[in-house]
């Protein structure tokens, strides 16, 4: 019996979030996007964001949710992080890809 994902990590970037989410969908196999809000007028004085502009970009990495956040500036985006899918022995030999940064 599959497990239920319990926890859904959320990756902050500061506007770079839906490109993130398409870069990671685009290099596992069964993923994509599965929404994209946008910030509205509201707390625009707090955010400092556009209305229309990406808010979060939630998807799916070979059915394991996460959500990509574009929370602005406060936080930093470090290349300590780590996806792993199980079982590995599953994923077909992946494309030598790295996230711009």
């Amino acid at each position: 019996m599959p497990s239920v994902q319990k926890i859904t990590p959320c990756l902050w970037f500061d506007d770079r979030g839906e490109e993130a989410a398409t870069f990671y969908t685009g290099v596992f196999p069964n993923s994509k996007i599965t929404n994209v809000t946008r910030y509205g007028e509201a707390g625009h004085e707090v955010h400092g964001k556009e209305p229309g502009t990406v808010l979060t970009a939630p998807f799916q990495l070979d059915e394991h949710a996460l959500t990509a956040l574009n929370g602005g500036p406060e936080f930093k985006f470090g290349p300590a992080g780590t996806v792993e899918i199980r079982p590995i022995v599953e994923i077909p030999a992946l494309p030598a890809k790295t996230y711009p940064s």
